[in-house]
């Protein structure tokens, strides 16, 4: 009965030390917030260097079918080429931010969230939805996106 107990207590510790924190009002899950909601103006915006200031030097990027991104000079072609894109109607992106979950040791954090688009077709407008995972470090006191990744629920047609 002893051996249980500390076998039990032993794993509550290890399980609780492992765990991260989803406290919405932490200073480095709202710094982490404050950061997306200024992201997401950005790409609205069509704000390159917005865009590109939430990045670390060495970040990757995987959008959907399209080549991995690697380093901010990539992700930097990668926006540009998107922005240009004027069947995107940029200017009427919404976001939601599903969750934010910050490490316990506070250097590691990732943000789940859905993004809901429009896009100009012959035939009308097009609605469709992505899901994205933003993951960011502390580095010198300041959160930078190191992985982005997104897929669409649905490919939006163009040709309709």
């Amino acid at each position: 009965m002893k051996r249980t107990f500390y076998l039990s207590l032993f794993a509550v510790i290890i399980i609780t030390g492992c765990q991260s924190k989803e406290n919405y009002n932490s200073p480095d899950v709202e710094a982490i917030r404050n950061i997306e909601n200024q992201f997401a103006e950005a790409v609205r915006t069509k704000d390159l260097n917005k865009v590109l200031n939430i990045y670390a030097n060495d970040a990757v990027e995987m959008p959907p079918n399209e080549p991995i991104a690697i380093g901010k000079d990539a992700i930097k072609k990668g926006w540009e080429e998107w922005f240009s894109d004027t069947t995107y109607l940029h200017n009427e992106i919404t976001s939601k931010i599903d969750t934010i979950v910050v490490s316990v040791s506070g250097n590691l954090g990732y943000v789940r969230e859905t993004n809901h688009y429009k896009v100009k077709t012959p035939k009308g407008i097009v609605e469709f939805d992505d899901k994205c995972i933003y993951i960011y470090n502390k580095m010198k006191e300041r959160w930078k996106c190191t992985v982005g990744i997104w897929n669409l629920d649905k490919q939006p047609s163009k040709t309709n």
